[in-house]
């Protein structure tokens, strides 16, 4: 609760899972989101139940993952926002889902879309002067962002 340092944790078993984004579901109950290294992969998760000392795998969620970062955050209890690419082969779509257990993922809006030579990758987000700002790269070569200035949601929010 002081912000003192308590040791390391494995958050999951399975090698191939990495870059875990947390997303509080309770003071103690949180899940990790995270990147698939296996080919065809999909986005993976683990969940905690005591604040992150012990860690269980859940099965893969049923969104892509091209061996790619994502990007999770919480707007308010139930909430759920992902950042992810959705292609099994490629980076080329970058989309925003939203979820209110962390398990049921509905898509909000497409970030970014290209050919398949295009990346769009390494999402991050922030909440920021009232709205929820979300960054990536584009093609490794530049950053793009984009703003919506009210909460997303499946109904489709404004960016």
């Amino acid at each position: 609760k002081d912000g003192a340092f308590m040791g390391l944790v494995r958050v999951s078993a399975r090698p191939y899972m990495l870059q875990p984004t947390l997303l509080v579901q309770s003071p103690n109950a949180w899940l990790a989101l995270m990147r698939d290294g296996r080919p065809h992969g999909k986005v993976t998760v683990a969940r905690t139940q005591d604040g992150g000392l012990h860690w269980t795998d859940l099965p893969d969620l049923p969104l892509d993952n091209p061996d790619a970062a994502v990007a999770g955050f919480n707007l308010a209890p139930g909430q759920l926002l992902l950042a992810h690419n959705s292609s099994p082969a490629s980076r080329a779509t970058l989309d925003l889902s939203s979820s209110a257990n962390g398990r049921d993922w509905s898509l909000v809006h497409t970030l970014a879309h290209g050919n398949e030579l295009d990346e769009f990758s390494y999402p991050a987000m922030a909440w920021a002067d009232g709205a929820l700002w979300i960054s990536y790269t584009v093609d490794r070569a530049r950053i793009d962002w984009q703003r919506f200035a009210a909460p997303p949601s499946a109904a489709g929010g404004a960016p």
